[in-house]
């Protein structure tokens, strides 16, 4: 049975427990994401979701969140379906992350929107102001091992990014990138 036909069967569990969850917090739900980050198996991907789906302003169906995978500033993270975010992931939505349908971001991949500013030289960088850099990931898009994105970054449809790269601005349709900076292999 593949993922998509037990989501499916699954569906009307995953609304009752989603109903029943989103009697608690908000705060409460965010909380149970972070304690169920490494629950392995079946029901490490069940409780993830659910946990999700009663927390962001927006989410499809079938979405697998491996473990170890780090969701921060969830409330600004939206879903398509079809999603697949294996182990060691590490998303902070700061700034807005959306990620579209049918894509697939594979293990130890770092997504961060957000960026430290350096203009007051009074203070430590790090004290410095936190500016929002969206990140939007299209549909149909392989992501694989090991890449960083960030902020102001558009990886538009049909698009890989190779194993290691370092991404920021547009990746355009149809193209395989990588390198750091990650730049066009070839078309696709």
């Amino acid at each position: 049975m593949s993922g998509r036909d037990l989501f499916k069967k699954a569906k009307p569990i995953i609304n009752t427990s989603v109903f029943i969850l989103s009697i608690f917090p908000k705060g409460i739900r965010k909380k149970l994401l972070v304690w169920n980050r490494n629950v392995s198996g079946k029901f490490g991907f069940f409780i993830r979701y659910v946990l999700l789906k009663s927390i962001l302003p927006t989410i499809g169906d079938n979405i697998g969140i491996d473990q170890g995978v780090i969701l921060l500033n969830v409330e600004k993270l939206r879903l398509g379906s079809n999603i697949s975010i294996n182990p060691n992931c590490y998303i902070d939505a700061g700034g807005g992350v959306e990620i579209g349908n049918n894509v697939s971001i594979a293990t130890e991949t770092v997504i961060i929107s957000t960026s430290h500013t350096w203009g007051n030289d009074s203070i430590p960088i790090k004290y410095n102001p936190v500016v929002a850099k969206p990140v939007v990931i299209c549909d149909d898009v392989w992501i694989a091992c090991g890449v960083r994105i960030i902020g102001e970054c558009t990886i538009n449809p049909r698009s890989i990014v190779a194993a290691g790269a370092v991404v920021k601005g547009i990746v355009p349709t149809h193209s395989i990138v990588g390198g750091v900076p990650a730049r066009i292999i070839k078309s696709i």
